[in-house]
């Protein structure tokens, strides 16, 4: 009797954006495993990270709800339009340095990581953009360079802290940097937030 072993990774896989004219996200034609390659890759998933680069800068149509481990921007000079979905960011992040990020009407939301713009345009949803950071991670927002449009959303601070491990986090901006309307939650954290 033989035995056979299948062992199922979960670690993150990369999903290109190739498009080089505006196009939907969810469409396979649009993704490919490796930057530059061919199309026919899965749309990216909760155990993906998608990344717009400046080998393929067709405009990205957002046309359903997007759930990732991370949304990379580098070197992509294209627009992202979110529309009317949600957008769900896991523990890779979201992070920009070029390109245009148009927010629509719905939550997005960076659940174990932090938000990092350092080139581009990033316009904020109108509804609330939530960033969460993760234990040990000191910066859960950082907007260095480019250009944050708050589009008159909610921006919600809400460190996660299982487990009640003391931590400092910080929100560092440039002076530029507006917000509409801020709240600070720190709900999965059991001390205190320091101004």
């Amino acid at each position: 009797m033989a035995l056979i072993v299948f062992s199922i990774s979960t670690q993150a896989a990369n999903r290109f954006w190739i498009a080089t004219t505006s196009s939907n996200w969810n469409s396979i034609s649009n993704w490919s495993t490796i930057s530059g390659g061919a199309g026919g890759a899965s749309v990216p998933g909760n155990s993906d990270v998608a990344i717009f680069n400046n080998l393929a800068n067709g405009d990205c149509n957002i046309n359903a709800a997007v759930n990732v481990q991370g949304f990379t921007i580098n070197g992509y000079i294209g627009a992202i339009s979110q529309n009317a979905n949600t957008i769900a960011i896991g523990n890779a992040g979201y992070s920009q340095n070029a390109g245009n990020f148009i927010g629509g009407t719905s939550d997005i939301t960076i659940t174990a990581s932090a938000f990092t713009l350092s080139g581009g345009t990033y316009t904020s949803t109108t509804a609330s953009l939530n960033v969460g950071g993760s234990q040990g991670s000191a910066t859960i927002f950082n907007h260095s360079a480019g250009t944050f449009n708050h589009n008159n959303g909610l921006t919600i601070f809400d460190p996660q802290v299982p487990g009640c491990v003391a931590g400092s986090y910080t929100i560092d901006v440039i002076p530029s940097t507006a917000f509409f309307n801020v709240t600070i939650s720190g709900s999965q954290s059991c001390g205190n937030l320091a101004n």
